[in-house]
């Protein structure tokens, strides 16, 4: 099988950038990186170049095309890895300490590819007289699916090397961080980590390597020891600025740019603390998006985010304090709308807030609230509330399921949830869902599961109407309702099962809980405990 795919148009010989690409070209041949095919590659993938911040070029293999035999398509399930993070550096600075950086030159064209996988990189360059000619890459090339994961297991192995030497550092991918509490220290952890690079084979960008100093960037950030700063660049917290501007307008945006503009915020958000918190939306619109070039529609809680970020930009000075390193104890948090609490161990002292004390607006954002019902009537979205579509029924029972939850963030799993059916019961499920879509019938599947009839027009049940509606009818039987709410549920339903003689441990499983705070739910009654205690009453004598 052979596959090929046309250069893109970056690296034809009209477009400006050519001539130093082709200077580039004939360094990786002269470099014995570019080999002159005898035979035509099985892969021959299409060249792209883009232009570099220093004035250069980069020559990327784009290894997803074409689509379906394309180098990338063959990669199987990747190992997930855990890459170092500004945040792991920050925690090794010191006020006034010592900070020195390594940054790799072409750091994938040190990797050397097996003669197996260099039949699968073929590539094709039009040289100025018109002729073209084939060549394999010898090395790691840039596009490839799998370099950052070959790399990031290398740069790691040169970390611990140095933590066996007595130096602990930060490496990224190619980007390499010292931090010492003295000046001396720093220069001999930096000369050690230069003659072991080398040693390994990898080539140094001399221009980027900074000598032991109180202030450097690194991931982009400037580091400050003596003002124990974290600091975004001027010149890159304006262009964020502009681009946020502009991206406000769009009502539509693709994958590719919902990526940058992502990716962005995500790097702003080293120094903004809490800032990930508005990027979660602007993810989950890129999550359903197969292609770069697939839409999606900006609607209001991502325009919120959106909004968010420009209003906080203008006042921000991009400074954040390194925080001090004081030891943190267990803290265990739930999500509730009447208050929220904090337990801090040391002290065992329990801290209470009243909502009155979160403006609606903070509730609105922060408090989650079920993703069975949607929160009002133009809120409703089938990716995050659930639909009819994610309602089956069979002989069984039913089952729903679940793509967006408390436990469930980025839609990484599904949640089935199994309904019985309980025949000539009141209380069946099954029975109550089906009655209630005979009685609101719909067209199609992806509108709200709990749906009711106002006005000839049907209307998804939003949460606050389903608590409304069930205040009332606990009023009509006589019952307190300012004592319930939607949490109720919730706490009854593990009670119930704990009294049904349900281990507490399949009770978290069919919660989906993930801590222990689901116990505080559970409300063993007397008779329960009464019926412990005659257990022990009775297996006391034996042990007799």
């Amino acid at each position: 099988m052979f596959s090929e795919w046309y250069n893109h148009p970056s690296a034809s010989p009209n477009n400006p950038l050519y001539e130093k690409a082709h200077l580039q070209i004939l360094n990786e041949i002269e470099c014995g990186n570019y080999v002159f095919a005898e035979k035509t590659p099985r892969i021959i993938s299409p060249l792209a170049v883009i232009p570099k911040p220093d004035g250069g070029v980069r020559i990327i293999h784009d290894c997803s095309r074409p689509e379906g035999s394309a180098v990338n398509s063959f990669v199987g399930e990747i190992e997930k890895q855990r890459f170092q993070t500004l945040d792991e550096a920050s925690k090794l600075v010191t006020p006034n300490c010592y900070m020195a950086k390594v940054d790799l030159k072409t750091a994938y064209r040190s990797v050397n590819l097996s003669s197996q996988s260099q039949e699968v990189t073929g590539l094709k360059w039009t040289f100025p007289d018109g002729t073209e000619y084939t060549f394999y890459d010898t090395k790691l090339p840039f596009g490839s699916k799998l370099a950052p994961h070959i790399f990031h297991r290398l740069s790691q192995a040169v970390r611990r090397m140095m933590s066996r030497r007595g130096f602990t550092i930060i490496a990224y991918l190619d980007d390499f961080l010292i931090c010492e509490t003295t000046k001396q220290r720093c220069i001999q952890a930096l000369n050690i980590l230069l003659a072991l690079l080398r040693k390994l084979g990898f080539m140094i960008n001399w221009s980027k390597v900074v000598d032991p100093t109180t202030k450097l960037t690194f991931l982009g950030i400037e580091i400050d020891s003596t003002a124990m700063e974290l600091r975004l660049p001027g010149e890159k917290l304006s262009l964020l600025k502009h681009e946020l501007a502009e991206f406000s307008k769009r009502k539509r945006a693709s994958k590719k740019q919902l990526q940058s503009i992502a990716g962005k915020l995500n790097w702003a958000s080293a120094v903004v603390h809490g800032g990930r918190v508005f990027l979660r939306r602007i993810i989950d619109a890129i999550t359903p998006l197969k292609h770069d070039w697939h839409k999606a529609i900006l609607h209001g809680e991502i325009w919120h985010d959106i909004e968010w970020w420009k209003k906080f930009l203008e006042t921000f000075n991009g400074k954040s304090l390194i925080l001090g390193k004081i030891p943190l104890s267990s803290v265990y948090t739930d999500a509730c709308i009447p208050s929220a609490g904090q337990v801090q161990e040391l002290d065992s002292l329990v801290l209470f807030f009243q909502s009155r004390m979160f403006a609606d607006s903070t509730k609105k954002t922060y408090m989650l609230k079920s993703n069975l019902f949607t929160p009002s009537l133009q809120e409703f979205n089938p990716d995050r509330h659930l639909n009819r579509a994610s309602v089956k029924f069979s002989k069984e029972g039913a089952t729903l399921t679940l793509r967006k939850t408390k436990t469930i963030q980025n839609r990484e799993r599904a949640l089935e949830v199994p309904l019985p059916i309980i025949p000539g019961s009141p209380f069946c499920p099954c029975q109550a869902l089906k009655l209630s879509f005979d009685i609101c019938p719909s067209s199609h599947n992806l509108v709200s599961a709990f749906m009711f009839s106002s006005k000839s027009k049907l209307m998804p049940l939003t949460y606050n109407g389903f608590l409304a509606r069930l205040k009332q009818s606990l009023k009509s039987l006589g019952y307190d309702s300012s004592k319930y709410s939607g949490h109720s549920f919730r706490r009854g339903g593990a009670t119930f099962a704990l009294e049904c003689g349900v281990p507490s441990e399949i009770i978290q499983t069919q919660g989906d809980w993930k801590s222990d705070a689901y116990k505080n739910y559970l409300d063993p009654s007397f008779t329960h405990r009464q019926t412990v205690m005659n257990v022990f009453a009775k297996a006391l004598p034996k042990m007799v």
